[in-house]
């Protein structure tokens, strides 16, 4: 270990789950921690490409340089050096893409388990100086993509419904509606049934974020096929409606593309471009992780040589692993990855433990017919999975065990559950970890977010402040941060606590939360209206105007707006009764003034 730490040894990925164990870091930590680099693509060049964020892009691309300069011989390595390049173009370049460069996203854009940020940003960078070749071909991969799921399989389905807005709003620019007619109407096809599949996790994240494309691109089509004054309202609509979701990234990316819609230009044509996918590889989607079965499948999916992903070994030792005669430690295992244009999602199984997964998986097996038990025999099987030290986080663990038991059982009005699970102290029980914890790990962040509703405000302000003191990550750039005083400003406003709403607002307003996500935003969004009501009361019917807008957008990206209790109605809920309690404190507050 001692070697490791000083970079004199690798270690296997064996080795490094039992640590990563012991330190009790989860996948959440890794996630976090990748994203933040800047000598890779992460969703943070996606997104700054997507806001216009010229001088994020050119750091990441310098970063990258710095890191990566002696490995540009690999082809994977030198098409990442690529798409940062193209990204930092004007959409108004006259640039066109060479034959070779089509050829490089042809290869590496296509639909597989290891899809990710890369290819979302060729997708939405890149194709904007590609033929028309290239878009239809790209366009016909994601269409038999979305045409091999139904209601039965569509919890297997990776990509997200913006990578075809993007690809969709390229045919739209390029008049190419041959190509993007039939993509918009899988796009709606695919989106119907994750919209359908009505559970609590990412595919359900990503039907609201995905929302604002689905629709603006079949406005965007609606006028191209029929340019009245009407349909370009309706598209002027969806831009009002995210613009006013305080998604400031998102508006700018679709006010940049709307007159390029509305302009359209001819494509130009590549007569060179092969598709080298025509023959769909199978990939075991389930079981997809890092092992060399997956790896040797995606390297000849990708029509990648033993050399073009051979880092710093020889391409003998590349065969070895590959045929599972040998094994790379961790360090180069992460190298690998990025000669493989993959993120490190794929170590997700391989080395973290994901907190509560099994339970759940547990708790709903109902082989064991009574609830009760199979609850019972789930959280034993997961307390005994908990570090008795530090003692702080087996409190904030043991909290949320109980309330996610409480919450299989029907929630706080079973109050058999909420007796046997100890309801009434998981509240104390949370802020006693919090309180005693010194060293704040993003996972523990997450954590305490899901049991942060359950908290009394004045504990909730409290454990937040705690947070930002103790926490070994970047608070500006964490979008729970944003969710949690979210969760605190609508209870203050619910209370109508003025001085206490006065004193997160400074706090609220210098949190860098990212502004394309939808998911985000709508609380971001909540939030800042809420506050402005309470310090700028005499602006209330507009912003009430504002919060019964983003009403109505949100049930209809989350639709339906119900199902999604977690962030899909943020103003539905208790708004209504929040606004009430706001209209109580203007008619005093007019009274005492009078």
């Amino acid at each position: 270990m001692s070697r490791y730490e000083r970079g004199l040894s690798d270690i296997s990925v064996t080795s490094m789950q039992s640590i990563i164990t012991n330190l009790q870091l989860t996948v959440k930590d890794f996630l976090h921690h990748y994203t933040a680099r800047t000598d890779v693509i992460t969703k943070n060049t996606l997104y700054a490409f997507i806001s216009g964020n010229q001088e994020y892009l050119a750091v990441n691309m310098a970063d990258f340089m710095s890191t990566h300069a002696q490995l540009l011989h690999l082809r994977s390595i030198n098409f990442t050096k690529f798409l940062l390049e193209v990204s930092q173009k004007s959409d108004y370049s006259a640039y066109r893409l060479t034959a070779e460069q089509e050829q490089a996203i042809s290869d590496f854009v296509a639909p597989s388990p290891a899809w990710n940020d890369t290819q979302s940003l060729a997708l939405v960078s890149a194709l904007r100086f590609g033929s028309a070749e290239l878009g239809t071909q790209l366009a016909q991969r994601l269409i038999d993509y979305a045409h091999q799921f139904t209601a039965t399989n569509i919890r297997q389905s990776t990509i997200s419904g913006n990578d075809f807005g993007y690809l969709i709003i390229s045919c739209l620019i390029n008049r190419n509606l041959t190509s993007g007619e039939p993509l918009l109407t899988a796009l709606r096809t695919y989106y119907n049934l994750r919209v359908d599949h009505n559970l609590f996790d990412q595919i359900s994240t990503d039907v609201i974020n995905s929302a604002p494309l689905v629709y603006f691109s079949e406005a965007a089509l609606a006028w191209i096929k029929q340019p009245s004054a009407m349909n370009e309202k309706k598209v002027r609509q969806v831009i009002t409606q995210v613009q006013d979701l305080s998604l400031s990234g998102l508006t700018a990316y679709l006010e940049r593309m709307w007159p390029l819609i509305k302009n359209g230009q001819h494509s130009w044509h590549n007569t060179k471009l092969i598709d080298n996918h025509q023959t769909p590889q199978v990939f075991d989607v389930p079981n997809w992780r890092f092992n060399y079965t997956n790896i040797k499948t995606l390297r000849k999916f990708y029509h990648l040589t033993l050399a073009d992903v051979s880092v710093n070994w020889q391409t003998s030792t590349q065969s070895r692993f590959e045929n599972g005669k040998s094994n790379f430690g961790f360090n180069d295992s992460l190298r690998l990855t990025e000669a493989m244009l993959m993120q490190p999602t794929v170590f997700y199984r391989a080395l973290f433990p994901v907190p509560f997964s099994d339970f759940k998986k547990q708790a709903s097996d109902t082989s064991i017919p009574d609830k009760y038990e199979r609850v019972r025999q789930a959280a034993i099987a997961t307390r005994s999975t908990f570090r008795p030290k530090p003692a702080s986080r087996y409190k904030m663990l043991q909290a949320e065990l109980n309330m996610r038991a409480i919450q299989m059982l029907g929630g706080g009005d079973n109050a058999k559950a909420f007796a046997e699970y100890d309801g009434a102290n998981i509240q104390n029980l949370e802020l006693a970890g919090i309180l005693t914890t010194k060293h704040f790990q993003y996972s523990d962040l997450i954590s305490f977010m899901d049991v942060a509703g359950l908290l009394d405000t004045d504990k909730q302000i409290t454990a937040l402040h705690w947070i930002v003191a103790h926490a070994r990550f970047s608070i500006k750039d964490s979008s729970p941060i944003t969710e949690l005083v979210s969760i605190a400003v609508s209870h203050l406003a619910h209370n109508g606590d003025v001085a206490a709403i006065k004193a997160v607002q400074s706090f609220f307003e210098n949190v860098n939360y990212n502004r394309v996500e939808a998911a985000i935003g709508c609380a971001y969004s909540r939030t800042e209206l809420l506050i402005k009501l309470y310090t700028n009361p005499a602006d209330a019917p507009e912003i009430k105007a504002h919060i019964m807008r983003n009403r109505q957008t949100m049930r209809q990206f989350a639709q339906p707006g119900d199902a999604y209790l977690w962030i899909g109605n943020v103003f539905d809920g208790q708004m209504d009764e929040t606004l009430a309690a706001w209209d109580e404190w203007a008619a005093k507050r007019t009274f005492t003034d009078k």
